[in-house]
């Protein structure tokens, strides 16, 4: 029986995972979505060569990039690995993609900035109400009267303009 080259190494999910940095979950994630495909043992195990481990380098690059399973099983093969590290050589039409996902990003940081600029608003309404001075309790003089000599108030509608405090003041 002839014993693999050295180039090529055959293992397993969790060697696979811990070379790459990753969980097995993840490549099992990876082989759900087709960016990642396993040979299988006689058993059934999964068995993984070298070369995936710079295959899931180059997804997690992609998935870092913002793009979705579906972009980067079309664009995968655009991944290139060398001395200088892990990059995306330019393909057809893989320029428009990257182009889609900056516009989806750049609509979603406007959606945040007018969120933000509320939650400074509603903050800056807050405090200013805060600050301003309470309103005078007005009561009628006759329901004092009657409280102090131990008779029964007439209930809420007796005392208007009562000033609303934030809790903690």
């Amino acid at each position: 029986m002839s014993r693999p080259s050295p180039e090529f190494t055959v293992v397993l999910i969790g060697e696979l995972a811990a070379a790459a940095g990753v969980s097995a979950r993840a490549l099992r994630h990876y082989e759900d979505r087709g960016l990642l495909v396993p040979g299988r043992t006689a058993n059934g195990y999964r068995r993984y060569d070298r070369e995936d481990v710079t295959r899931v380098k180059q997804i997690q690059l992609m998935i870092g990039a913002g793009l979705g399973a579906s972009t980067i099983r079309r664009y995968l093969d655009c991944a290139r690995t060398d001395e200088r590290g892990t990059f995306l050589h330019m393909c057809p039409d893989l320029r428009a993609a990257l182009d889609e996902v900056a516009g989806r990003l750049d609509k979603r940081q406007a959606q945040l900035t007018e969120t933000r600029l509320r939650l400074r608003t509603l903050a800056a309404g807050a405090a200013a109400s805060d600050q301003e001075s309470a309103v005078d309790i007005q009561v009628d003089t006759g329901d004092v009267a009657r409280i102090g000599g131990g008779q029964k108030g007439h209930g809420a509608g007796d005392i208007t303009g009562v000033a609303v405090v934030p809790d903690g003041q």
